[in-house]
This record gives structure tokens, C-alpha cells and sequence, in this order.
């Protein structure tokens, strides 16, 4: 029992804080944009409103910057902006959702300059639901405009809602971590320079969730 219950407080522990270990440690979360054309900029130290974004979304969203703290990329899980938030080519038709807790997540490609992978997750309530998917952006297109040159790929059809990522011991790989709806499965993903495995990680603990 004492070896579920650390194995528990762990997942716990990386569920709340793995969505900012990636950024927390440079600037790379300097820049929000949420809601409808809203955002925040926290670069002087304060929270400053900004207005120049092109998002409406009602729940989740992602943006990065880079380590000095400039815009690099933003999305809804439907849509991917770029620095001069005009909307990057191919960047349409993601199949995140509106109404997804995680509708997209931003992460640089390991071992890939200027290459970045954008996980999307569909909403549950959807009857046809694509549960949690991947794209891969090159901001080399275009004179740093950026393209999706890979779209839509399928990772999970059964996830809840719900993922994070840790980054891996090796200070360079990446660990994407869902929960399968309806079951105690966690999922974990190992993410390198060759991309995503697509042969989870499973771990069953805790009750079934939705």
C-alpha cells in the first residue's frame, strides 16, 4: 500500500506541475494568448494586457516563446499562429475542439531547430472524437513564417481531455503523459529527435476516470 500511495502522490505531483516544467526554467511562457483575442504579457515583471492576438477559444490553448522571451508560436488546437500572428501554412484545420480542457499543446522537437510537435486532444462529448493527435511545425518555411508539414496524425483515440509533459532525465526528451477515459490507464509517450513512439507506456492505478 505505502508503494501505491508514492506512486500516486508522483503522478499527482506531474500531472499539476509537468505543464511548466518545459517553460519555467527560461522565458519561454513570457506570452499568453486565451479567449477571445485576449492576452498577457508578463516580460516587464507585471501582467501588461495585450490585444494582438488571433485566438477564440472557450477552454484550452497554448502558447511559447522562446528563451529570451519573444513570441514564437501560439494555437488553439484548431489553428496555429506565428510571431507576426498571421495564421502559419497548413496551420487550419487541426482537430483539437473548442470545448477540449487541453485542446493544444506546444513543444520544441527535440534535437530540431526551429521544428516543433503541437498535440491536440479532441472533446470527449464528441461522438466522433479523435482523442489526442500531433502535428509537426517547421518554422524554417518561409522565412520563419512556418509550415505544417505533418498534420492530424493519430495518437490516442480513447484520452481523456486531460495530458502534460515532462521533460525526460536526459534534459533533452520529452515524456507526454494522458489518461485513457473510462479506465485507470495512464498513458506515457516517449517523445525524441525521431518523434513520438507510438507505443505507450500503460500503467493502471487509481479509479476509472472520464
Amino acid at each position: 500500500m505505502k508503494l501505491l500511495y508514492r506512486f500516486l502522490k508522483t503522478i499527482v505531483f506531474i500531472v499539476l506541475i509537468c505543464p511548466f516544467i518545459i517553460c519555467s526554467a527560461q522565458k519561454q511562457a513570457n506570452r499568453w494568448y486565451f479567449g477571445s483575442f485576449a492576452g498577457i504579457d508578463f516580460s516587464s515583471g507585471d501582467p501588461v494586457s495585450v490585444t494582438d492576438g488571433k485566438l477564440e477559444i472557450y477552454e484550452g490553448c497554448a502558447t511559447l516563446c522562446d528563451e529570451n522571451g519573444d513570441l514564437l508560436l501560439y494555437s488553439n488546437g484548431l489553428e496555429v499562429y506565428n510571431s507576426s500572428h498571421e495564421l502559419v501554412h497548413n496551420g487550419d484545420s487541426l482537430l483539437g475542439h473548442n470545448s477540449a480542457t487541453n485542446s493544444a499543446l506546444i513543444l520544441p522537437f527535440p534535437d530540431k531547430e526551429n521544428k516543433y510537435i503541437i498535440i491536440t486532444d479532441d472533446a470527449v462529448e464528441n461522438p466522433d472524437s479523435k482523442g489526442i493527435l500531433y502535428n509537426i511545425l517547421d518554422l524554417n518555411y518561409d522565412g520563419g513564417k512556418g509550415i505544417v508539414t505533418e498534420k492530424n496524425i493519430p495518437l490516442h483515440p480513447k484520452a481523456t481531455e486531460r495530458f502534460a509533459v515532462a521533460r525526460h532525465c536526459d534534459g533533452k526528451n520529452l515524456w507526454l503523459i494522458s489518461h485513457e477515459i473510462f479506465s485507470n490507464k495512464f498513458i506515457t509517450y516517449f517523445i525524441d529527435k525521431n518523434g513520438i513512439n507510438h507505443t505507450p507506456i500503460e500503467q493502471r492505478v487509481g479509479k476509472t476516470k472520464a
